[in-house]
């Protein structure tokens, strides 16, 4: 990865971990391996979001999408 790269990785992390809310999955630890940025983050039990919603209609899932926003 570039620095420019490697700058901008660090950036999102630090976005990532500076956001708290409920519904909103934190960020628990981040670095680079070799070339290779990782993240981990929290596990959250339940469906994903393509099968809670796979039982809705358009604007249902428009709906959703905005919440999610």
């Amino acid at each position: 990865a570039s620095s420019d790269q490697r700058r901008r990785f660090e950036r999102g992390v630090a976005a990532m971990r500076a956001l708290e809310h409920p519904g909103i999955v934190r960020v628990l630890d981040a670095g680079v391996h070799g070339d290779v940025p990782w993240y981990a983050m929290e596990l959250v039990d339940g469906p994903s979001l393509t099968r809670a919603t796979a039982g809705l209609d358009l604007r249902q899932r428009v709906e959703v999408a905005a919440q999610v926003a």
